[in-house]
């Protein structure tokens, strides 16, 4: 039987490959038999970087901020309820940024 470390490579071979040819790491978890978080793992121990999640700020005052402008807009600027860039700023393909805690008190970059 193959010690832990030969299962570790292997596996990381397959999800290599996998992982090139296109697959999700959902999709890649289902194939394999393992947990999404499992196949996340390997891959970020491939070199690639961790997928960042952001979610919506809630509303104030019947607006929402975009994260990645960081200007206040109304509800119907926002592809959905559940996206926390705004249209505009989806169309011209911006990255939410990271705003954690309150913007007003660390400064603007």
């Amino acid at each position: 039987m193959p010690r832990g470390g030969q299962l570790k490579t292997e596996l990381r071979k397959k999800i290599r490959e996998l992982f090139r040819s296109g697959e999700t790491l959902v999709s890649i978890a289902e194939k394999l038999g393992k947990a999404p978080s499992t196949i996340a793992y390997h891959v970020r121990a491939l070199g690639v970087p961790p997928i960042k999640h952001f979610r919506a700020l809630p509303l104030t005052n019947g607006k929402r901020r975009c994260a990645a402008c960081l200007r206040w807009k109304t509800p119907n600027l926002f592809p959905s309820g559940a996206n926390p860039v705004c249209k505009k700023c989806y169309a011209e393909g911006k990255e939410p940024r990271d705003i954690g805690g309150d913007a007003k008190h660390r400064g603007r970059k």
